[in-house]
């Protein structure tokens, strides 16, 4: 490497006009710069959020594009569940129990945006027309005879006809049941989640109260939302005012003075504002994952300015006499190269969350994309102004930086290098071997821990009831024929049957069982049976629509031309593994049982997570290939060597994968947020290395030994790197306290991440020049 030539001394020069001409002209340079953001700023007005669950499904996804079919040819699920477990001695339809149901669902239709109420009182169930005259279609249990003894007969006789209520309306034993509050929410409200979510919350603290020892629990899909919804506020309402206040902390005791703080605060909120507000021009909706943006963007946005204001301290102690112009210039003449080399690196990893399946995490990469380039051009035009000014107006010397003894350190180095390659190598194995233990899975419930209300009672209910999993089909009916045929019917039927049978399962809701109990009352018959002739089948199904109370029709089992209907499975809150599995399993059932059902795809929320989480996994392999040759070329361009290019990628690709091997020892399984963090650190690692191999090469290439430029390296940016290292980790630290798991477990890795960097960067990069110099040189002496 002693003969390298490096040829970056053009774009240092290009750069460096750039500094010089924002420092010569400061009036023009603030009117752009500030002007550009005051404009990116406007966007902030039309900014709007969007934490619906539906936001991870990509917008003409395989999952997307079938659950938008299912939902437009029925109705849309959205519903809030709520779960009552009676105090011992009381049953789901004992009469204190029916009492509190009875007034839930009539409390619950007075709900914002409220379109069906079910539960077990207001239960659709046929039965005979005394008279003989078919059959009457009303409430299962009538207001007012919840405490009468053939009440209890008829739930009795109900609970054992009704296979398709167990496991729905009430758990397996007849214990503990539910009341659903399906709504049909306004897109044009942004607050229409909150509303209901907030109502359902009024009404189980009063019901609470108004029934001691009852327990009553919170789920479903708009409990889920606005659980996204609380997150994400506890996130920007906490995590970032946090990191703030630390980051000036930080600066202020290691700079021991008011401006360098207030420069650090500067380029976080511009370089924040100008992020958010070009995507928000751009029609982006912020959610629970891209909300993390504004936390990575401050800390990477700290890292930059660190470096300069590092050198400048530096700078100003050496030469404290001269004019504050060109120790400013000095200082970004140091940085610039490198500041721009790990902007340019971080920008491309960021960028390459794009190939996710998951639309957050690529608009998560595009806003912090946004903000390191937004960082880079601030801190080299306003930076450089802010610090000339300071130095200018101050009187009295800059206070001294911490001293580390960094010369002890390169000694040990140097003195140890092939012990500390050999200690390091083996570290590296051991944890490499861990990736082959890591499997994927995924499980959205657990994306919330314990501090979140709906993670903790959707828990709850998984305990007393069962999950709030689904997986959903639409059979279309045989080519010319209804869902009135026979075969059909009795395929549908016997699919229903095999599907109760299954692990996880709690609950079916078909066709069948609904036509057989309206048979069985319009003709007064012992027992329920699908009727063998499609025209009394067409029938029935007209006539329970014609009588029917609102909220009760058929539209969301029955599409309006008959020609399709749909089946729920209810399932435990599985992982996406189990959840395919089942699917899989059905799928070979009706291969081999049902062949006119046969070919018919799920769906169904809990079924597009299972799937786009999978594929996400295998996109982001791609999108992490791009990255590491995408930065690998421009390093290499950059200093013109591809061997220093390639060089690069062990130090830059080392980290990551041990971290992911240690998380295979001790975590086993890696879900939708971890399958991305690849790509988003990798430009973030690429910073320690780059500054260290920029630094390390113009030390050699001035005729120093690779002792003597390791010893340089250490000298020159060790504090700095130290500095922005502890600052990024610390970022990430603070990230992955948040209550969302997304974001807590892509703030871990990267954590672990950069501190394995720095390690490796500090102790393992130096000895592995050193030791490969040295077998260099002892190749040549044996050639001569």
């Amino acid at each position: 490497m002693s003969n390298y030539q490096t040829k970056t001394q053009g774009m240092e020069q290009w750069l460096m006009r750039l500094v010089s001409s924002a420092l010569a002209r400061p009036k023009l340079t603030l009117l752009l710069v500030l002007g550009a953001l005051l404009l990116l700023a406007g966007g902030l007005a039309k900014l709007e959020v969007n934490n619906s669950a539906r936001v991870f499904l990509a917008v003409g996804s395989p999952e997307k594009i079938a659950l938008d079919e299912l939902e437009a040819n029925y109705s849309k699920d959205e519903n809030v569940m709520f779960v009552v477990v009676p105090p011992e001695g009381e049953s789901a339809s004992s009469p204190e129990t029916l009492a509190l149901i009875r007034n839930l669902t009539d409390e619950l239709w007075l709900a914002p945006y409220a379109r069906k109420v079910t539960s077990l009182v207001n239960f659709i169930d046929p039965v005979a027309d005394a008279d003989g005259g078919g059959m009457i279609v009303d409430d299962l249990v009538l207001a007012g005879d919840e405490a009468k003894l053939e009440t209890q007969e008829t739930l009795a006789k109900f609970f054992r006809e009704r296979p398709d209520v167990k496991g729905n309306l009430t758990d397996k034993n007849g214990e503990v049941t539910t009341v659903f509050l399906t709504v049909a929410m306004s897109s044009e409200d942004l607050l229409a989640v909150k509303k209901v979510a907030l109502h359902a919350r009024e009404l189980q603290q009063k019901y609470l109260d108004a029934y001691p020892g009852y327990q009553i629990y919170l789920t479903g899909l708009v409990m889920l939302d606005y659980a996204l919804n609380e997150a994400s506020d506890a996130d920007s309402g906490s995590l970032v005012p946090a990191m703030i206040v630390l980051v000036l902390v930080l600066i202020g005791v290691l700079f021991r003075a008011v401006v360098p703080s207030l420069t650090v605060l500067m380029v976080i909120l511009l370089s924040i504002i100008g992020a958010i507000g070009a995507v928000a021009w751009m029609g982006f909706q912020l959610n629970t994952a891209s909300g993390a943006a504004p936390l990575i963007i401050l800390v990477l946005a700290v890292a930059n300015v660190v470096h300069i204001i590092s050198k400048t301290y530096h700078l100003r102690q050496n030469m404290p006499n001269a004019k504050p112009l060109n120790v400013v210039l000095g200082a970004m003449a140091y940085n610039v190269v490198p500041l721009s080399l790990t902007n340019l690196t971080t920008f491309v990893g960021f960028m390459s969350l794009n190939f996710s399946d998951v639309e957050p995490f690529g608009e998560l990469g595009t806003i912090a994309a946004l903000g390191v380039l937004t960082s880079l051009i601030v801190n080299l035009t306003i930076t450089p102004l802010v610090l000339k000014s300071w130095l200018g107006r101050r009187k009295k010397p800059l206070p001294k930086l911490p001293k580390i003894q960094f010369g002890q350190l390169a000694a040990k180095v140097i003195g140890h290098a092939r012990w500390l390659l050999f200690i390091f190598s083996t570290l590296a194995v051991t944890a490499l071997l861990g990736l082959q233990l890591i499997q994927f899975n995924d499980n959205f419930v657990e994306y919330f821990d314990n501090r979140n209300s709906f993670r903790v009672q959707t828990d709850l209910v998984q305990n007393h009831w069962g999950g709030m999993g689904l997986i959903e089909y639409s059979f279309d009916a045989p080519e010319g024929k209804t869902v009135a045929d026979p075969d059909y019917l009795k395929q549908l039927d016997a699919f229903a049957d095999w599907l109760r049978e299954q692990p996880h399962v709690n609950a079916v809701i078909a066709l069948p069982d609904h036509l057989a109990r309206l048979h069985q009352a319009f003709n007064n018959t012992p027992s329920a049976i699908i009727p063998d002739d499609p025209y009394l089948s067409a029938q029935l199904l007209t006539t329970y629509e014609i009588s029917a109370p609102y909220g009760h029709s058929l539209s969301d089992r029955v599409t309006p031309d008959y020609a399709s209907s749909r089946l729920s499975i209810m399932t435990d809150n599985l992982s996406s593994a189990e959840t395919i599995a089942i699917e899989k399993a059905a799928n070979e059932w009706m291969l081999e049982n049902a062949p006119l059902l046969s070919g018919t795809a799920g769906t169904g929320l809990s079924l597009a997570f299972a799937y786009v989480s999978e594929r996400n996994s295998q996109s982001m392999l791609m999108g992490n290939l791009v990255t590491i040759i995408t930065i690998s070329f421009l390093l290499s361009l950059a200093w013109r060597s591809w061997r220093m290019g390639l060089f690069s990628l062990i130090p830059n690709l080392l980290p990551i994968l041990i971290v992911f091997g240690l998380w295979g020892y001790f975590v086993g399984e890696i879900n939708l947020a971890v399958s991305v963090v690849g790509a988003m650190v990798m430009g973030i690692v690429v910073d320690d290395t780059v500054y260290i191999l920029t630094k390390y090469q113009e030390s050699r290439r001035k005729g120093s030994t690779v002792e003597q430029a390791v010893t340089d390296v250490y000298s020159g940016v060790g504090l700095a790197l130290l500095v922005t290292t502890v600052v990024i980790a610390l970022g990430f630290a603070v990230m992955a306290t948040s209550s969302f798991a997304i974001n807590a477990n892509l703030g871990l890795l990267a954590f672990g991440v950069v501190i394995t960097a720095l390690l490796y960067d500090f102790l393992f990069v130096p000895a592995l020049l050193i030791t490969a110099d040295r077998k260099s040189r002892r190749h040549t002496v044996q050639e001569v």
